[in-house]
């Protein structure tokens, strides 16, 4: 990256770096990785320098808003940076809905989204059980939208006290075709077409062969929405897909089932995020096979397992105090909990 080093970059985020400095850095964005970028021109947006601020605004509104959306889908960005760029960007509904989908965009940051922005990107917050689960006044958010439409305010109010009961928040979207993504727009048909095209071969191992083949030439917005709309075999595989926005759609598919996410409770080659969201939906929670599989799995967080286990059957516990598989906390949790019982 011409003219831009580590140490201007540092200058950056510890507010020491001088104009011109700022300038270089801003003319690189494309040069740099996009968590650099965005925590760049978010820092300088607005900059005491009234020449720095400026052409950091005017950089990126020369900048495509899919290349901003995607820099927020490929790499890590934090909670701070998102919330800030919710506000800079308001007005944009790729960038909200590449917001919408980032597991680590706050839950303050999706309280607010959802009291303003427009009717798909309601219905992406809505399909995010985890969340919703565990912040269920985002409901009463969405709820004060007068972007919502009259379909979806009935369905919501119809089924409010269910969906904080029996049923997970987005029980009644499961009826409805999954939501149309933005980012995908350009090359949707094509997603659409593989997901036609896929769902009508009957042989398992035929049709699993070509959801890998078409994984494999994806992009990221299209990944996301294969797996939302996508077949069973897809979710498998994109559950477990190093991009965690990706892995994260999995658990926002109107199509996963109890049964899917028990699987999923099993792997050990899902990250912790992906075990953590299961372990905050009430309703998987209720399912004992998906408790069973998480407290067995070596991957879930050591506090997540910790909290599962007096809701085993007494040979689980004991189970689990003799296996070798289990981080040793747990191991030791196990054993004394059954020498209790």
């Amino acid at each position: 990256m011409e003219n831009v080093n580590q140490e201007i970059i540092s200058g950056i985020k510890a507010g020491k770096a001088t104009q011109e400095q700022k300038i270089a850095a801003l003319r690189a964005l494309s040069q740099l990785t996009p968590a650099i970028a965005v925590e760049i021109f978010t820092s300088l947006w607005e900059d005491p320098d009234s020449a720095v601020s400026e052409f950091a605004k005017k950089i990126i509104r020369e900048t495509p808003e899919e290349n901003i959306a995607n820099f927020i889908l490929m790499e890590d960005v934090n909670a701070e940076r998102l919330d800030q760029l919710s506000k800079m960007f308001a007005d944009k509904l790729s960038i909200l809905e590449a917001i919408i989908l980032n597991p680590t965009t706050s839950d303050a940051t999706i309280k607010h989204l959802a009291t303003f922005c427009e009717s798909a990107q309601l219905e992406l917050i809505l399909l995010d059980k985890p969340r919703l689960s565990r912040v269920p006044s985002i409901m009463d958010d969405v709820l004060t939208n007068v972007r919502l439409t009259t379909e979806l305010r009935t369905l919501i109010e119809r089924d409010k006290t269910q969906a904080f009961g029996n049923l997970y928040p987005s029980e009644f979207m499961k009826s409805r075709p999954a939501p149309r993504l933005l980012l995908a727009s350009s090359a949707e048909a094509d997603v659409d077409d593989v997901i036609a095209k896929t769902e009508q071969i009957k042989n398992e191992e035929e049709r699993e062969k070509t959801v890998q083949q078409q994984l494999l030439t994806m992009n990221i917005p299209q990944k996301i929405q294969f797996a939302i709309k996508g077949p069973r075999e897809a979710r498998i595989y994109l559950v477990r897909d190093a991009n965690k926005i990706v892995a994260a759609a999995v658990l926002k598919s109107p199509k996963v089932s109890d049964s899917d996410v028990e699987g999923f409770a099993k792997m050990r080659n899902v990250s912790e995020d992906i075990l953590r969201q299961i372990s905050e939906t009430r309703h998987w929670m209720r399912n004992l096979g998906v408790v069973e599989a998480l407290a067995k799995n070596p991957k879930t967080p050591v506090p997540v397992t910790i909290r599962l286990l007096p809701r085993l059957s007494k040979f689980t516990v004991r189970t689990i105090a003799v296996s070798k598989d289990v981080p040793e906390a747990v191991q030791k949790m196990a054993l004394k909990l059954s020498q209790r019982r």
